[in-house]
């Protein structure tokens, strides 16, 4: 089993976010691949999204997010 990490703590006034950047990927054979990438996005200001498992879905979800805020 894979464990991913994304750990967050409050301090007195900020918060500190830390995660590793070790992604697991099924091929279509079933073997398992792993790719090195960010697992924390700060993309819309002040909001901090966090991943860990399959970052194509995750990417979706924040297009998708990112869509609906323009259209406010």
């Amino acid at each position: 089993m894979y464990q991913s990490l994304i750990l967050g703590a409050r301090c007195i006034d900020e918060v500190v976010l830390v995660a590793d950047k070790k992604i697991t990927k099924a091929n279509e054979i079933g073997s398992i691949s792993f790719e090195y990438k960010r697992k924390l996005y700060g993309e819309l200001g002040h909001v901090i999204f966090g991943v860990s498992g399959s970052t194509d879905t995750f990417e979706l979800i924040v297009n998708e997010i990112k869509e609906r805020i323009k259209r406010l």
